[in-house]
């Protein structure tokens, strides 16, 4: 049978008063849930090209930039499937999405706009969701 001696050494070191930490800002976003209710009044509020946006970001739980940049070569209709890019995921991994029938059916409305995006604005790719027609919309559903 082998023995093993393990011989610790401590280093003592002197510290002269408390180390400076920077402290990180938190940012002041604040998050939120909508209900059922206001879901529903805000898309009835939008214009039909964010309304269309919306219900597949509700079906998806995808962000305002992962559906305003998708394209139809991300979409497997057969499969039920969308897949985000590694480059364009927050986690900077690829996103395999499963399309329910809320987003399947945006996505059937969709077909025939665009060749390449699948959500577009008078024949355009969109880049921002649109911030006025958006905040009106918010105003007008009481959000």
């Amino acid at each position: 049978m082998l023995h093993f001696t393990v011989k610790l050494i401590f280093y003592e070191k002197a510290v002269d008063g408390t180390p400076s930490v920077k402290m990180l800002i938190e940012p002041k976003e604040r998050v939120r849930f909508l209900t059922k209710e206001q879901a529903e009044s805000l898309i009835l509020e939008l214009p039909p090209h964010l309304s269309a946006m919306v219900k597949f970001s509700l079906a998806t739980g995808l962000r305002e930039s992962n559906v305003t940049g998708l394209q139809w070569s991300q979409i497997d209709m057969p499969r039920k499937t969308a897949w985000i890019d590694a480059k364009n995921a927050k986690s900077g991994k690829s996103i395999s999405v499963p399309l329910n029938d809320d987003a399947m059916l945006v996505l059937r409305n969709q077909l025939g706009n665009h060749r390449i995006h699948v959500f577009t604005y008078k024949g355009n790719s969109i880049a921002k969701a649109g911030a006025t027609a958006w905040d009106k919309a918010l105003k007008r559903a009481g959000i």
